[in-house]
C-alpha cells in the first residue's frame, strides 16, 4: 500500500487530537487529496503543504494558503457547473426548435434562441471561463442529428433489408465487369454489403436489436 494510503487510513483510525498531525505530515509529503484518494492539482503540479502549513495543521488549525487553494476551486466549479447548466438548457431549447415541422418553427422563436446563445458567450468571455462556446457548428450537429437516426439504427435497417431481400436473376449471363466480380457487382460494393450484412448480424447475436 502507498505511504500516502497508509497516512489516510491511519488517520481515520486515530483520535482526533493526533489526527491533524498525521494529516499534516501527509498533505507535505503525498500532498493534498480529495475524499476518493485523488491528487488535488493547482496548475501543473500537485498541492502540497509547506512547512508553515504543516505546523499550522499539526497544531489543529487550517492553513490559510491550502483553505484558499480550495475554495478558489470550489467556487471554479460550481462556475462551470452554472455554465453547463445554461449550455444544457439552450441545447434542449435548440432540440425542442428543430423537431418542429419545418412549416411550424417561428422566427421569433429562434431569435430568442440566438439571444441566449449571444448571452452565454458573452459571459464565457467577460469572465474568461475555460467553458466551450456555442458556436455555429454545435448548431448545425444539433440540426442533423435531430434529422437523422443514429448511426444504430441505420445499421438495423440495413440489416434488416439484407434479410428481406430476395436475389434477382438476370435473365441472360451477365458479362463481368473488368476487376469485378461475376453478377457484375464490383468487389466494392459486394464488400459495403457484406460488411454491413456482419455488423446487423453481429448486433442482433448481442441482444442489442
Amino acid at each position: 500500500m502507498a505511504h500516502g494510503d497508509l497516512l489516510k487510513g491511519a488517520e481515520k483510525l486515530a483520535p482526533r487530537f493526533a489526527a491533524g498531525p498525521l494529516k499534516a505530515i501527509r498533505e507535505g509529503t503525498a500532498g493534498v487529496t480529495t475524499a476518493s484518494n485523488q491528487p488535488v492539482y493547482y496548475g501543473n503540479e500537485k498541492l502540497r503543504a509547506s512547512m508553515l502549513d504543516v505546523a499550522y495543521r499539526a497544531a489543529g488549525f487550517s492553513p490559510a494558503r491550502l483553505s484558499t487553494v480550495r475554495e478558489k476551486q470550489w467556487n471554479e466549479r460550481q462556475t462551470a457547473r452554472s455554465y453547463d447548466d445554461t449550455r444544457s438548457d439552450i441545447y434542449r431549447r435548440v432540440r425542442a426548435y428543430y423537431n418542429q415541422s419545418a412549416h411550424s418553427r417561428e422566427p421569433e422563436d429562434w431569435a430568442d434562441i440566438l439571444g441566449m446563445i449571444e448571452a452565454y458567450n458573452a459571459r464565457v468571455t467577460r469572465n474568461g471561463s475555460t467553458s466551450p462556446f456555442i458556436s455555429r457548428d454545435v448548431l448545425r450537429r444539433i440540426a442533423t442529428q435531430s434529422a437523422w437516426p443514429p448511426r444504430r439504427e441505420l445499421l438495423r435497417a440495413a440489416a434488416e433489408d439484407a434479410d428481406r431481400a430476395e436475389p434477382v436473376l438476370p435473365m441472360t449471363a451477365p458479362e463481368p465487369r473488368t476487376g469485378g466480380l461475376p453478377g457484375g457487382e464490383s468487389r466494392r460494393d459486394r464488400y459495403r454489403r457484406e460488411r454491413v450484412a456482419r455488423q446487423g448480424r453481429g448486433i442482433r447475436a448481442q441482444g442489442l436489436l
